[in-house]
């Protein structure tokens, strides 16, 4: 039989397990379209870029991963989780003096 570990607790997770999956991604801001943009001819532009490359190997796009993750919580963490999923509540906050 497969045994499990709360990812949270660390505590062995005995029946009911709960999983959690996180996908990380990033989303560029695509740039704005300018009336220059619209008058240039992009087939001409992408013909040249194509012609300066001596093989595709030079072709680098820019990194865009996504990163996914997997969690397993016991029912006490899932719980906790459920009602504060990014630990806003949970972290330790210092009163700041008025001084």
């Amino acid at each position: 039989m497969k045994q499990y570990i709360c990812d949270q607790c660390r505590c062995l997770i005995d029946g009911h397990r709960y999983s959690v999956r996180i996908e990380l991604q990033s989303i560029p801001e695509p740039a704005p379209i300018t009336e220059a943009d619209l008058d240039q001819d992009s087939l001409d532009q992408i013909a040249d870029e194509i012609a300066m490359m001596d093989s595709t190997a030079d072709f680098h796009l820019p990194e865009n991963r996504t990163k996914k993750m997997a969690l397993d919580l016991c029912p006490a963490c899932a719980r906790k989780y459920e009602k504060d999923p990014l630990g806003r509540e949970s972290r330790n906050r210092f009163p700041i003096s008025p001084n």
